[in-house]
């Protein structure tokens, strides 16, 4: 997806930090709900926008600017 060509190696002698969560979304499914955007289609999306607004997103960071997710807009907002 993201064209790494390197080796990825885990170290098992350290914790994994958060232990994995599964989700059961069957009542999600029984009310209706269906997930509109697959999951590898949203990592691509979300990995080309960050790609698209690093140079911005560095930025902020420096400025110690944070974001403010609103769905799928952001909306950059001063820090107090």
């Amino acid at each position: 997806m993201v064209g790494y060509q390197g080796e990825i190696v885990f170290d098992t002698s350290k914790p994994d930090g958060t232990p994995r969560k599964l989700m059961d979304v069957s009542r999600l499914a029984d009310l209706g709900w269906k997930a509109s955007i697959e999951l590898e289609a949203g990592l691509a999306a979300t990995y080309q926008w960050f790609l698209e607004n690093q140079v911005e997103l560095s930025r902020l960071k420096a400025e110690g600017t944070r974001l403010k997710d609103e769905g799928s807009r952001s909306k950059v907002e001063g820090t107090k």
